[in-house]
């Protein structure tokens, strides 16, 4: 990418709704810390808990949006069938696979990660 293409690239970028949304994924993570917080700052850096495991997730999607800001998404529209046939395969292995939990089989734990296919498919 030359630097003519880098500002192109960033002048077509909305930047009022990335702040917006980097403003509500902060907050938003802010208030996970505060519902679990244990008066205990390492707490939130512990792998596993909550905020921690949240911020995994804060970072893998601001790098699945960044790569999809910087990549022609045309190639998606080719590929909609085929997620379409994986996320119906998901949801068909949730009704066997998935443990209960609470009294609903909705949530697939693959050892550490636990994935809602459901959200996905939406």
């Amino acid at each position: 990418m030359n630097p003519n293409q880098a500002t192109s690239f960033f002048k077509r970028l909305d930047w009022f709704t990335i702040i917006i949304y980097l403003l509500l994924v902060v907050s938003g993570w802010a208030m996970i810390c505060a519902a679990s917080y244990s008066y205990d700052t390492e707490h939130l850096v512990t792998p596993g808990s909550r905020p921690m495991m949240q911020l995994i997730w804060m970072g893998l999607s601001l790098i699945l949006i960044f790569i999809l800001l910087t990549v022609d998404v045309g190639w998606l529209e080719s590929l909609t069938p085929i997620f379409y046939i994986v996320m119906l395969g998901l949801l068909f292995i949730t009704i066997f696979v998935a443990p209960e939990i609470k009294g609903s089989r909705s949530w697939l734990v693959l050892g550490p990660l636990r994935l809602q296919p459901a959200e996905f498919a939406r």
